[in-house]
């Protein structure tokens, strides 16, 4: 996967969620740093987190404060340090979690902390962000007829705290969101090009669901770059160029990137 003479030219953006970690967990090594910001110094700056994660998770996880757009694109922060820039307003995350516990309550356990959504109890737990509001499920435990409640909760969310004509939902591998209209990862990728360190380069998207095929699909067809698809969400289509297995094969091939000659 080692492409000799082209780190110079490369531009790397990657999703974090069962990409680079598991879902939920903010749990990373020294040595997993140290490869991220050897490779943000090595594309001189042209790397870039492109989450679903609120920006305190981010930061908790990798906090060297690299370029990065987080809640789908609902802020970022082109050349790294310093505080977020909002591109959609702020929710009332606690009025809109109030609501969905109650939707939700007697139908599917609660958990009270993110981690249990790590285990295999059917259950979900309610993430409260800035501009987005997710219901993450266990993903192995929680079974359809529950998923489908999120999906009907996350619709009630939209017309009971009008927000039809401004956020829409989301639906991941393991989570449902309500999501600002018209931001998604595809346009996090357009952003990031028009910056000094991603312009004129060949951008790499790294990810492992939909949301992120829209930005692997915008990386190809708008700057002849390509994705590299983590596990089986996302079907074959032009724009995957490699599929990996999972987190580990991610960051074995960051590692060999990092490494890669100029």
């Amino acid at each position: 996967m080692k492409r000799k003479g082209l780190l110079g030219n490369l531009a790397v953006l990657t999703d974090v969620d069962m990409t680079l970690l598991p879902s939920m967990s903010t749990d990373t090594t020294d040595e997993k740093r140290a490869i991220i910001n050897t490779l943000h110094q090595r594309l001189s700056g042209a790397f870039a987190f492109v989450t679903g994660r609120p920006a305190r998770s981010l930061d908790t996880s990798f906090p060297e404060q690299l370029p990065a757009s987080v809640e789908h694109h609902a802020a970022w922060r082109p050349a790294g340090r310093g505080s977020f820039r909002p591109l959609a307003p702020i929710l009332d995350s606690d009025g809109i979690a109030d609501f969905a516990l109650r939707q939700i309550a007697g139908n599917l356990a609660i958990f009270n902390s993110q981690k249990d959504v790590l285990g295999d109890k059917p259950g979900v737990f309610i993430e409260k962000k800035n501009h987005s509001v997710a219901l993450v499920f266990a993903a192995r435990a929680t079974p359809q007829e529950g998923r489908d409640l999120l999906n009907t909760v996350a619709q009630g969310v939209l017309s009971s705290f009008g927000l039809q004509n401004s956020h829409r939902v989301s639906i991941g591998r393991d989570a449902v969101e309500v999501v600002p209209m018209g931001l998604n990862k595809a346009d996090a990728v357009r952003h990031f090009m028009d910056t000094d360190a991603f312009r004129g380069k060949t951008p790499i998207f790294l990810g492992d669901g939909l949301p992120d095929a829209n930005g692997m699909k915008v990386c190809a067809e708008e700057f002849g770059g390509y994705g590299i698809a983590v596990g089986p969400g996302i079907p074959d289509a032009p724009y995957v160029r490699e599929r990996v297995g999972g987190i580990d094969d991610v960051w074995n091939y960051l590692r060999r990137l990092a490494n890669a000659p100029r």
